[in-house]
């Protein structure tokens, strides 16, 4: 009878999917369409009297001289501790915006142990002779060794960099040679060993932090979360690369079980920025990454048991109601959570006052029985005048603003928002200090997490794929696009911050987020985004590798 039931449920599964008219496909995104169609080419060359590198330093420097017409470059590749390289390529004659924050810490450098500067390439030595890297001159490649086998190999022909007055988009090549499957480029709601995207079969694996309900399976479309490190895996070494770059991103994936297995990047703005994490092993390449963008803290105790969440409690004593009945039932329970509907009109930090008239009666009702409460907060602002938030943040600049100046206004849960601007230290102090008791009236330490949510940032407008224009304007007149996939990163820093400084560091903040990039465990927890909870969505099928 049971096999009968699951078959009928299974049977009369739904069909849903997102919605591509607002999503975009590469075809329809320029630069993807453009550098995905580009054939490999020799468009840059070392200029070999520019290389500088010496024994005891870490730094290797030269000058790419461009074959098309097009900006001379500088290659800046370093050595770092735990068999791991980094390389960076920027023009000459211009300033690219550099990603702050990501990383846990100023990772730290191993000089050279030997330098060797031939008539086409230079190769320079860490770590008594484990590590290597070559740089060739013409054609330009960059060879990575580990204990005398090739782990990476930076593909000089498809290296492209433009700069014009509208676009500033580059690519580049990397090839695993001991690579057969390539793992990573998290978040998809795909297999954990990666597809093939050649043209003509699927688009590139997307990278661009959005709102995407019914999201597909098997997909390399866009979700909530990015994170840019791709790992080459073979029976022998395992190594990875990971770009430091928080812009829109489309990875195009080849595995290969002959030439070694290949990603081909290609980034709407912002720095070339990679680290080469030479592994040999899984465990190794991983905790490379970690050395990196850090690891999460151990999680508290209480937030390991059994946590209830519906849309939505719409009153107090509907709440106490469910948590009263999971103990009349002996079910356990450990936490109790709280949509929208306990704010007064969506305005975050505040408590509605009909239906949530005394939140401390409630805390102290969950707290009687050992339980715990979690709320959820958001980065948008109800444009309000009067609301506190909304004005204190006005009078300080701590908006994104549009690209003309204004600040920006878009559509939310409370109608017309403005969403913080994280990216503004002063912006990231004041957002995090709302979460002090006498800010947030009505909490209490049983209010022990915070659920940040719609931090993609989510905006209802389907011209913008539900997100922030491209060309608004966040501190130091640096536009979202080139920071678009730390937005939810830098929101749920700053509720960390917070979390820490209420309770006078005596407690180790639980942050729940949607929106996610490389570092994020050092702050928060990921849930998996808003899907059907149909069957296929707890046990997706996977393909062979």
């Amino acid at each position: 009878m049971l096999i009968k039931f699951l078959l009928t449920v299974t049977s009369a599964t739904v069909a849903f999917s997102a919605d591509h008219g607002t999503y975009k496909n590469c075809s329809r995104v320029e630069f993807c369409n453009n550098l995905r169609s580009r054939t490999p080419s020799d468009d840059y060359l070392v200029d070999s009297g520019s290389v500088s590198a010496s024994i005891d330093s870490n730094t290797l420097t030269a000058t790419l001289k461009s074959n098309n017409g097009g900006s001379d470059l500088t290659l800046t590749l370093s050595g770092l501790q735990k068999n791991t390289f980094r390389v960076k390529i920027t023009e000459v004659d211009f300033m690219r915006y550099e990603l702050q924050d990501v990383l846990d810490g100023e990772p730290e450098g191993l000089n050279f142990d030997d330098v060797q500067i031939g008539d086409n390439s230079v190769t320079v030595t860490t770590a008594s002779g484990s590590n290597s890297a070559t740089v060739t001159f013409s054609p330009f490649n960059i060879e990575f060794v580990k204990d005398g086998v090739t782990e990476v190999l930076f593909n000089g022909d498809r290296l492209t960099v433009v700069n014009n007055d509208v676009t500033a988009p580059f690519s580049f090549g990397v090839t695993f040679p001991e690579g057969l499957q390539l793992f990573g480029i998290h978040e998809h709601c795909d297999s954990v060993a990666l597809q093939n995207t050649e043209p003509g079969s699927t688009d590139p694996y997307r990278l661009k932090n959005s709102d995407v309900a019914f999201y597909e399976l098997n997909s390399p479309m866009a979700l909530y979360g990015a994170v840019p490190v791709i790992y080459g895996q073979g029976p022998t070494a395992t190594a990875g690369v990971f770009l430091h770059n928080a812009a829109e991103q489309w990875i195009e994936t080849t595995n290969n079980q002959d030439d070694g297995s290949q990603a081909y990047f290609m980034v709407e703005i912002g720095t070339l920025d990679v680290f080469v994490l030479l592994g040999p092993s899984p465990t190794e390449v991983v905790r490379q990454y970690t050395q990196l963008t850090g690891t999460a803290h151990l999680p508290q105790l209480w937030a390991l048991g059994y946590h209830q969440s519906r849309y939505s409690y719409e009153s107090q004593d509907d709440a106490k109601e469910v948590a009263s009945n999971f103990d009349s039932y002996n079910f356990q329970l450990d936490v109790l959570w709280l949509d929208i509907d306990y704010t007064e009109k969506y305005k975050y930090f505040t408590w509605n006052p009909s239906t949530y008239s005394d939140p401390v009666d409630l805390q102290e009702t969950l707290a009687s029985t050992n339980k715990k409460l979690v709320t959820i907060i958001d980065p948008h602002i109800k444009v309000e005048v009067g609301y506190s938030v909304y004005d204190e943040a006005l009078a300080n600049d701590l908006f994104v603003k549009n690209a003309n100046g204004s600040v920006y206004q878009g559509l939310c849960w409370p109608g017309y928002s403005s969403y913080m601007d994280f990216l503004n230290p002063a912006a990231r102090e004041y957002y995090g200090s709302m979460y002090s008791y006498d800010n947030f009236p009505g909490s209490t330490p049983t209010l022990a997490g915070i659920w940040n949510d719609m931090n993609e940032p989510s905006v209802f407008d389907t011209s913008l794929e539900n997100t922030l224009p491209a060309d608004g304007l966040h501190f130091g007149n640096i536009r979202h696009r080139e920071i678009h996939n730390i937005y939810g990163f830098l929101h749920t820093m700053s509720t960390h911050q917070g979390l820490l400084a209420r309770d006078n560091g005596e407690r180790r903040p639980f942050i729940l987020t949607r929106s996610t990039f490389a570092g994020s465990q050092r702050y928060a927890a990921f849930w998996t985004g808003d899907n059907t909870a149909d069957w296929p969505y707890f046990m997706p099928p996977s393909r062979n590798v």
